[in-house]
């Protein structure tokens, strides 16, 4: 996502009493932050109109996805790094439209950020082409860089 001071930041938040581990807390989050917009929940958008970020949270859309969520963490085609207590997981998620991510999100009375999506490759070869990374994730920057060179090897292999 792109902060409104204009860096990359990750979908993050702290891990709850509930969350039995890092997975389950990133799938909450994710699910949380992208107001359920990727997976089966996300063909009932018109549940997001007048909510606050507090009321999408606590509703059953954010739930089922976050579920679903938790499920792809734990196959294949992640990467994750944790250092210090921050865990960070990488994943392909199907594509929706910039566009569709941002007007979507948008809706949400309190939601600061907007979606970006970056070409992975791209980045690598010129990180500094693309807006600076957050503080969290720019103290992270070299575990980040090996995930996803990681990542796009493992594409390439199931591609060739």
């Amino acid at each position: 996502m792109l902060s409104q001071a204009g860096t990359l930041v990750d979908f993050g938040g702290a891990r709850e009493a509930s969350d039995s581990d890092p997975i389950v807390c990133a799938a909450r989050e994710f699910a949380e932050e992208t107001a359920a917009m990727f997976g089966a929940a996300a063909s009932r958008m018109p549940f997001l109109e007048n909510m606050d970020s507090h009321s999408i949270q606590r509703s059953n859309e954010v739930r089922v996805a976050a579920l679903e969520f938790e499920k792809k963490l734990q196959g294949p085609g992640v990467c994750h790094t944790g250092e210090n207590g921050y865990h960070c997981y990488l994943c392909e998620v199907e594509y929706i439209p910039i566009d569709v991510l941002n007007v979507t999100i948008g809706s949400v009375k309190d939601r600061m950020c907007r979606f970006l999506w970056i070409d992975v490759e791209a980045y690598l070869a010129e990180p500094t082409s693309f807006p600076p990374l957050f503080i969290r994730l720019d103290r992270q920057k070299a575990a980040l860089h090996a995930i996803l060179r990681q990542l796009l090897e493992e594409k390439r292999e199931l591609c060739s």
